[in-house]
């Protein structure tokens, strides 16, 4: 789970207000100062927005140790969670090995990465391992099936649904700019 009390500090570090991250977010201090405070948790649109906000990777926000290891067993992968539990996202390297993010995020069917479309600087790409998905890329609607891949940038607002009758599995390159 999230560690909220990070937030807050790399803000502070940063000499950002709750007022400088709600200029950069969008979001509202109220909002921030709860999720800060563990009395809310934030939606994924909203936490790519403070992690883009604060320049930090969204991993570096959850639980878990940094691994030195090379080899990261099946069930050993640090698994980050927001509050939606029907959608999960592993870490497939480890957090501290450079600014790329490599995730295996598994959606039960129906579901959906988050409500609204989100954007953050950078390149996606995406692979689907099982079932069917459904890439809202702006305007556009791309339906994916096993063994499917696709590539965006990662500023057109974008989300990622199960749009099939069991979970799907895809793996997710986020590189940074």
């Amino acid at each position: 789970m999230i560690r909220e009390n990070k937030i807050r500090e790399i803000r502070k570090k940063q000499g950002l207000t709750l007022a400088d991250l709600s200029g950069k977010t969008g979001l509202s201090q109220g909002l921030l100062s709860q999720i800060e405070r563990g009395l809310v948790d934030p939606t994924v649109s909203n936490f790519w927005k403070i992690c883009t906000a604060l320049n930090t990777p969204m991993n570096y926000f959850f639980e878990g140790q940094k691994e030195d290891r090379i080899v990261i067993r099946k069930g050993e992968h640090r698994l980050l969670q927001l509050s939606n539990d029907k959608v999960l996202y592993h870490e497939l390297i480890p957090s501290h090995v450079g600014d790329d993010q490599i995730l295996m995020v598994e959606i039960l069917p129906g579901e959906q990465s988050e409500m609204e479309l989100i954007s953050h600087p950078g390149v996606e790409f995406g692979f689907v391992v099982q079932g069917e998905m459904k890439i809202v890329l702006g305007q556009e609607e791309i339906l994916l099936g096993e063994g499917d891949s696709v590539h965006f940038q990662s500023t057109t607002p974008h989300r990622y649904m199960n749009v099939g009758e069991e979970k799907a599995v895809s793996i997710w390159v986020m590189k940074g700019e």
